[in-house]
């Protein structure tokens, strides 16, 4: 059967699929992929009915919809596939209560239950953790529904370390049917108790059709126009399309490079070159951004615009003559941006930063000055300055770059393998038809292939007798070579080969490798859900903090409480080199023993934190009985210096282990009687 050019599967049939999740108008990468797969599935006939909060969305993070994209937003199919969308009731007078809130969770769960009982649906999908992952939890508690639930980097590396909505989250996924993930970040899942086949891999998001050379630019008069229409936008002089202009769309920010790219450019205008800067960059951070441009001298030759909906950003790469994206140092590492994606579809000219260039699956096919330009690191400003003004010099030379790139995006995946991925994971979750979807990785040859995967110091230390050991823990424990125990997810079954090596291994490292053991076996530790913990366990305290600035004045009168499970090993320095993956809190490089604080976070993320024993005493003391400011007065006395000296370094020390997620700052509790 064929739908609008589709092939789709025989006997499958339509389905009509609850989705909950962020959709436009608000902005952002999760917005326009839950877009594109709410429309490629009606596409090949689905119903889909998505239920969102968007038009609640903060004006910061809202993007602009006018009356020519109302048939984008809803779109319909001549096969009888279509998308609609339902939007709660705004927050106002009728929702009054005590202490107040926007209840968007019950406000989604109830207006989804009236959409999955009035049009049948037959799953449901929640779409990013908070707060529509738990919506639909509670939709599919209510209707006996499968559920689908997808998270992206945001919720599972930020939202989830704190606790009580970690908690949550890990009932979510336990409770759900399909659990999308990445291959990397199997583990952690299998560790919160989720059962092995519920784990599915994200479908291979590809870049969605209209994204090509073919594009229409925006003209000057559409630029001019939305440049005016963000608050507070100063008068500009009419914008010249014929200079070279260079781009940057997405949340602006320290992180994304957007202050470095304006850095660099004021360097080349300060060189006597003019050029347009387009800064598709929201409401967000205006200010911010127009300071920014005033320091560099760029007031005449930069322009703000607000979001445009996802379906006309082409329009505004095809407008530039290289278009830059270049994120570095971003603290969420599972963050997988498809921007150089699309600007590659485009045929526009991509500038790329080393970090983003180092995540895509296809950098072998990227060559610096000849299909993509590579920025090693943007916050060398003179290195980044010296690349765009090569572009910015020469438009023909950007525009035979951008046109090689598009060479490189003709091998991306097709918009139709992520609609057939995402038809098999609902068609598997509604009992149709077996997901063609792998379950985890590829599993390994050999067992000992996957020992030596997981134990990458192990051949080194053991040799030809690694192969013995491994022999005689296959033949006491129920593993084979294909077994689901072998595909380099189960930390359980690493954890009693682990114990096996301890036990077996009487050479002549077997100091070594009991070392080697022990550090291996406390990180297992850290990345299961249940196992006992070797300390107290702390009582849940909310974090009075609240993201501010840590700074003796917000925290002197707050008590620094433990909330994270943690366990403190001592090793040689030469172990703590094979193994830490986490910078140090305060550690003397080269010391002969070092103190490693393993901890376990809600969302399993491997943290291993190397530290002094002044900083593991420091721990010891956060149990939330005394402020901030009497620590560190106790503190100092017993290190003989003065509060005054202390105070900057233990505040450095405090800040290290709160955005690490091992404490927060509590208020006292309230007097008795």
């Amino acid at each position: 059967m064929t739908i609008s050019g589709e092939e789709t599967r025989p006997g499958t049939g339509p389905m009509s699929v609850c989705l909950i999740g962020k959709y436009p108008p608000i902005e952002g990468g999760v917005s326009a992929q839950t877009y594109w797969a709410a429309r490629l599935l009606a596409e090949r006939g689905h119903h889909v009915y998505v239920v969102t909060n968007a038009d609640e969305v903060e004006e910061q993070f809202r993007l602009g919809l006018g009356d020519d994209d109302a048939a984008e937003y809803q779109p319909c199919f001549p096969g009888g596939g279509f998308v609609r969308v339902f939007r709660p009731e705004r927050f106002g007078r009728r929702m009054d209560h005590i202490p107040q809130s926007n209840p968007f969770v019950s406000k989604l769960a109830g207006l989804a239950l009236q959409v999955v009982r009035e049009f049948g649906c037959d799953v449901v999908v929640g779409s990013y953790l908070e707060p529509y992952g738990v919506a639909a939890h509670l939709v599919s508690s209510w209707t006996g529904l499968p559920l689908l639930v997808q998270h992206a980097g945001s919720d599972l590396d930020r939202l989830m370390r704190v606790p009580e909505l970690g908690a949550a989250y890990q009932e979510v996924f336990r409770a759900a049917h399909t659990v999308i993930t990445k291959p990397g970040l199997v583990g952690r899942f299998l560790g919160m108790g989720v059962a092995r086949d519920a784990i599915r891999m994200s479908p291979p998001y590809a870049v969605p059709p209209c994204f090509h050379p073919d594009a229409v630019p925006l003209s000057a008069e559409e630029i001019g126009a939305l440049a005016r229409s963000l608050p507070g936008a100063p008068p500009m002089p009419a914008y010249d399309s014929s200079l070279p202009t260079i781009g940057m769309y997405g949340k602006p920010g320290e992180f994304k490079g957007t202050l470095d790219l304006i850095s660099a450019l004021g360097r080349v205008r300060a060189s006597g070159r003019s050029f347009n800067l387009l800064l598709l960059s929201g409401r967000a951070r205006t200010e911010m951004l127009r300071e920014a441009v005033a320091v560099h001298g760029l007031e005449e030759h930069a322009w703000l615009l607000p979001f445009v909906p996802h379906w006309k950003v082409p329009r505004f790469i095809r407008a530039c003559t290289a278009t830059c994206f270049l994120e570095r140092d971003f603290p969420v590492v599972i963050h997988g941006p498809v921007v150089p994606r699309e600007v590659l579809a485009s045929g526009t000219c991509l500038v790329l930063s080393g970090e983003i260039h180092d995540k895509q699956i296809y950098r072998e096919t990227l060559g610096d000055g000849d299909n993509f330009v590579l920025v090693p690191d943007p916050k060398e400003h003179d290195v980044l300055a010296d690349r765009l003004q090569g572009l910015i010099d020469r438009p023909e030379t950007a525009a035979g770059i951008g046109a090689r790139g598009r060479l490189v995006a003709a091998d991306f995946p097709g918009s139709g393998l992520f609609a057939e991925a995402w038809e098999a994971l609902l068609n598997d979750a509604a009992g149709r038809v077996p997901s063609a979807g792998p379950v985890a990785p590829p599993v390994r040859r050999t067992f000992a292939e996957w020992v030596e995967g997981r134990l990458p110091w192990a051949r080194d230390v053991l040799g030809d007798v690694l192969d013995e050991l491994t022999a005689g823990f296959v033949a006491d424990h129920p593993v084979s070579d294909n077994s689901p125990a072998a595909d380099g997810a189960d930390s359980v079954v690493l954890d009693a080969y682990c114990e096996h090596l301890d036990k077996r291994y009487e050479g002549p490292a077997a100091g070594q490798v009991r070392e080697l053991v022990r550090y291996q076996r406390a990180r297992l530790w850290a990345l299961r859900v249940g196992e006992p913990c070797p300390g107290p366990v702390m009582p849940p305290a909310p974090d009075a903090l609240a993201g501010q600035p840590i700074t003796l004045e917000s925290v002197g009168t707050l008590h620094p409480l433990l909330r994270a499970e943690i366990r403190l090993e001592r090793f040689g320095g030469e172990t703590v080199r094979q193994f830490c993956r986490t910078g140090g809190a305060n550690e003397r490089p080269g010391h002969d023993r070092v103190v490693v604080c393993f901890a376990r976070l809600a969302n399993l993320a491997t943290t291993e934190l190397r530290m002094n024993e002044a900083t593991a005493m420091l721990l010891d003391t956060c149990d939330g009985s005394v402020p901030t400011i009497t620590l560190v007065e106790h503190l100092a006395r017993g290190g003989g210096a003065e509060p005054s000296e202390l105070t900057p370094r233990l505040l450095g020390t405090l800040a290290k282990l709160y955005r690490a997620g091992l404490l927060v700052f509590t208020r006292p509790p309230a007097p008795q009687g």
